[in-house]
């Protein structure tokens, strides 16, 4: 999908870093997947820390909930329901969402909410004793999601 946009996008010279970078980043993904693959014990660790929960809630911020989250409106709603006991999974990888994003973590941590957060490698911003922590390789933006959705894959379901 990813190389049919490539071929589809306007042909511009100063598009060709953008081209660079992506091409790039499809050259390292099969290896990038394979370092992902690799936390597959440590996900069923984390699963089987959460086997007995009744509930499951899924934080992904994006770009037309930031507004909201930014308003302060999930006091009332999504946010209204965090706290130390419910199991959390937000992806937090570096992309031009992530300083807003960041206010959704801190909402999460102000509600003593332990998340679990699916991050880029050894990211200095979601510290180990406020959160449980899935690292995935940084990449181009356009391919950050394929590596981000693959922990939330390799769940062992029947263990939630």
């Amino acid at each position: 999908m990813v190389m049919f946009a490539l071929a589809l996008r306007e042909d511009r010279s100063s598009k060709s870093q953008r081209r660079i970078d992506i091409m790039e980043g499809l050259a390292n993904i099969s290896k990038q997947t394979k370092e992902v693959l690799k936390h597959d014990q440590e996900i069923k660790k984390l699963c089987m820390k959460f086997k007995d929960q009744k509930s499951l809630l899924s934080l992904v911020v994006l770009p037309r909930t930031i507004e909201a989250l930014m308003s302060g409106e999930p006091k009332h709603g999504v946010l209204a329901l965090i706290d130390e006991a419910l199991p959390l999974v937000m992806i937090l990888t570096r992309d031009d969402n992530f300083s807003k994003s960041l206010n959704a973590y801190n909402q999460v941590i102000a509600r003593n909410g332990w998340p679990i957060v699916i991050c880029n490698t050894d990211d200095p911003e979601f510290p180990r004793d406020k959160t449980d922590r899935i690292e995935v390789p940084r990449t181009v933006d356009t391919l950050q999601g394929l590596l981000n959705v693959i922990p939330c894959s390799s769940w062992p379901i029947g263990l939630l």
